[in-house]
């Protein structure tokens, strides 16, 4: 049975922006990604994700246009150029913070970290990584 990430918990405005486009960035993605890596020996269990860390969202180009449009006013600019603002969890009631930005995910996956980079696609259900196998 092939698992997948759709069961991932996350907040109802995250989830409207992944489904316009938007990708996962950051610690999130990794531990997700972490997750599912078959060379871990991993289940595709959603183990060790704080359920109150921030959400990190790159939005390709492409898609900012449909994106920029759930900002909410209060939004914030954040050290990436993009949006920052706090919005409901996935419990409903607790805050929680998200950062967004537009951005050409392939030069998030190649800006030269020495740690492997990761951005999750809700919407196809895929990873793109900076690391090679």
């Amino acid at each position: 049975m092939e698992k997948d990430f759709s069961g991932l918990p996350m907040p109802k405005l995250v989830f409207k922006m992944c489904l316009k486009g938007a990708l996962i960035a950051g610690s999130r993605a990794n531990k997700v990604f972490d997750s599912f890596n078959i060379l871990n020996g991993r289940d595709g269990i959603f183990k060790g994700l704080n359920p109150d860390s921030d959400w990190d969202l790159l939005v390709p180009y492409e898609c900012w246009g449909d994106v920029k449009l759930l900002i909410p006013e209060n939004a914030t600019i954040n050290s990436f150029g993009g949006f920052k603002f706090k919005t409901l969890n996935s419990d409903g009631k607790t805050l929680v913070e998200v950062d967004v930005w537009c951005d050409n995910p392939i030069t998030y996956l190649s800006n030269g970290y020495d740690v492997v980079m990761v951005l999750l696609d809700y919407r196809s259900r895929r990873f793109f990584t900076s690391s090679f196998f």
